[in-house]
C-alpha cells in the first residue's frame, strides 16, 4: 500500500469507479427491461413503486455499490485538475457541480431502495426519488460538461477527441434532463433512457482513459 501513490490511487479509482457502476447500471437496470416479455408503463407510479419493490435481494445487494463507486471517482477527479497545465480554475468549478450531483444520486438511490419497506404504496417514494435522480442527472451533466471541455484544452496531456465527445453527449444531457424535469413525457422517456446507457458508457471509457493516464504517472 506504501507505494501506491495520490496519483495511482486516482488513477485506479477513474479507472473502476464509473465502469464498475455502469456496469451494475446495465446489468441490473437496462438489460432487464429489454429481455422481459412485458413493459413496464413508465407514466404509472404505482406500477414503478411495485416493480421496485419485488426486486430480489440478489440484485438490490449489487445495487447498494452504485453510488458508492461513483463517490470513489470524485476523488480521481479531484487529483486530475492539479495535473492540468490550462483550465484548471474552470475544472474545479465544474467539480462542485459533479459533487452535488453525486450527493443527490446517492440521496435519491436511497428513497429508491427504502420503497421495498412499503411495496406499491410507496410510489411518492417513487416520484421523488426520480426527480431527485433526474436533477442531479442535470447538474452533473452540467459539471462533467465544463470538466470535459477543460480537459480538452490541454491536449499535450490528454485524449482531446474523447472530451469533445463526452461535451457533447454531456451538452444532451442537460437538455434532456431539463425537458424531463418540466415535462416527463413517454417520449421524452423513449429518448432519454437509452441516450442515458449510451452517455454512461461513453463517460466510463473517458474516465479510463484519464485513470490511465493518472495511473502511469
Amino acid at each position: 500500500m506504501s507505494d501506491l501513490s495520490e496519483t495511482k490511487l486516482a488513477g485506479l479509482t477513474l479507472m473502476l469507479g464509473p465502469s464498475l457502476a455502469t456496469l451494475l447500471y446495465i446489468i441490473f437496470i437496462a438489460i432487464p427491461p429489454i429481455l422481459s416479455s412485458t413493459s413496464i408503463d413508465q407514466m404509472d407510479w404505482s406500477v414503478i413503486a411495485r416493480e421496485q419493490s419485488e426486486l430480489d435481494i440478489w440484485i438490490r445487494l449489487p445495487l447498494l455499490l452504485v453510488p458508492v463507486f461513483l463517490t470513489f471517482s470524485i476523488f480521481g477527479f479531484s487529483v486530475l485538475s492539479e495535473t492540468l497545465e490550462k483550465f484548471s480554475h474552470f475544472y474545479k468549478a465544474g467539480m462542485n457541480f459533479f459533487v452535488a450531483s453525486i450527493i443527490i444520486s446517492a440521496a435519491a438511490w436511497g428513497v429508491t431502495q427504502s420503497i421495498v419497506w412499503l411495496g406499491a404504496p410507496g410510489w411518492p417514494a417513487a416520484v421523488v426519488s426520480t426527480g431527485m435522480a433526474s436533477y442531479a442527472g442535470f447538474l452533473g451533466s452540467i459539471g462533467m460538461l465544463i470538466i470535459a471541455l477543460s480537459v480538452s484544452a490541454n491536449r499535450d496531456s490528454y485524449n482531446q477527441p474523447l472530451a469533445y465527445i463526452v461535451s457533447a453527449f454531456m451538452f444532451l444531457g442537460i437538455l434532456i434532463q431539463g425537458v424531463i424535469l418540466l415535462d416527463r413525457t413517454e417520449y421524452i422517456l423513449s429518448i432519454a433512457n437509452p441516450l442515458k446507457g449510451i452517455t454512461y458508457v461513453v463517460f466510463s471509457v473517458w474516465a479510463i482513459t484519464l485513470g490511465r493516464k493518472l495511473y502511469q504517472q
